[in-house]
């Protein structure tokens, strides 16, 4: 029983970095940037204090410090670690797996939080430009649709638009877009600023379809990107199963079949298990960086020269 679990580990382990040997290179270097150099780009590693704070703010928790963040994750750890124990009594390699586990589960959360509010911003988006270039056609000015969706338009736009109106009133248009720019910080915002700017250099009298035309391209981008995440659930789900199945049975063992598990009680049969357990824990997370999207860059506007224009 104890050889069946060790090549069922095996087996999960060897499944998990089949798909991902050709990317294996290309995301360890990715991941050694990432650690080597954390400023590039703008944005430190998840697990750097400034990284969680964006992770946060991504996830709508912008009143959660990363201080208490962390403290969640020290909590996790210390529940993993019980859980570990209560599998497996004594085994320091499943107390350890537990603890890992533990802290890793609110970043898990958290970036799935983060990615599902990703998506319903960009939706939301779409619908700020489709009510705001209605209001334009019927007659709005720029301030009164900004004013309109402060009050009346998707949730997640009403903050960006109430500054944005601010900084229209106190510093004319050139200060709302950058605004606008800075509080929705995504591509589709850059081009949202750059089309009003564009409309209001070049005369407004076309801003209703260029809004009409930029919603349409936000929603059909959104749409591949649904369909392309869609696919990739399914293979993130089928890791997750290949990356839980050998857990289940090594808990199964430990619980029920004492006499078979006492082998990985023994400081060889323990490494074995860290080994095994490193190797499901990385595979997992490489196929998960493989599997991500790449993620849309940002324009360079220059606002005041358009305005100028």
């Amino acid at each position: 029983m104890a050889f069946l679990f060790g090549l069922l580990l095996a087996l999960a382990a060897l499944a998990l970095f089949l798909p991902l040997w050709e990317r294996l290179e290309s995301a360890l270097s990715r991941a050694t940037a990432a650690v080597t150099a954390p400023g590039k780009g703008g944005r430190r590693p998840v697990w750097h204090p400034e990284g969680v704070e964006v992770l946060l703010r991504e996830a709508g928790y912008e009143r959660l410090t990363p201080l208490t963040f962390y403290a969640i994750c020290a909590a996790g750890a210390v529940g993993g670690a019980l859980l570990g124990n209560l599998i497996a009594p004594g085994v320091v390699v499943v107390l350890l797996a537990g603890a890992v586990g533990g802290v890793l589960f609110p970043f898990n959360l958290m970036t799935g939080r983060a990615e599902r509010r990703a998506r319903e911003r960009r939706q939301q988006l779409a619908e700020a430009i489709e009510t705001m270039r209605g209001l334009m056609k019927v007659g709005y000015g720029l301030e009164r649709a900004l004013e309109f969706l402060a009050n009346e338009g998707p949730p997640l736009m009403r903050p960006a638009m109430r500054r944005a109106v601010a900084a229209l009133r106190t510093g004319g248009l050139r200060a709302a877009l950058e605004e606008l720019r800075g509080q929705l910080a995504s591509y589709d915002g850059d081009r949202l600023a750059l089309s009003l700017a564009a409309a209001a250099a070049y005369g407004g009298r076309n801003t209703g379809d260029v809004l009409d035309n930029l919603a349409r391209a936000v929603r059909d981008d959104l749409l591949v990107r649904q369909e392309a995440e869609a696919e990739m659930a399914r293979q993130v789900l089928a890791a997750r199963i290949i990356g839980g199945m050998p857990i289940v049975v090594l808990a199964a063992m430990f619980r029920f079949s004492s006499d078979y598990a006492a082998v990985y009680r023994e400081p060889l049969g323990q490494s074995v298990l860290a080994a095994v357990f490193a190797c499901i824990v990385l595979g997992y997370i490489l196929m998960r960086r493989a599997m991500q999207l790449p993620k849309e860059g940002r324009l360079v506007v220059d606002l005041a020269m358009e305005g100028e224009a």
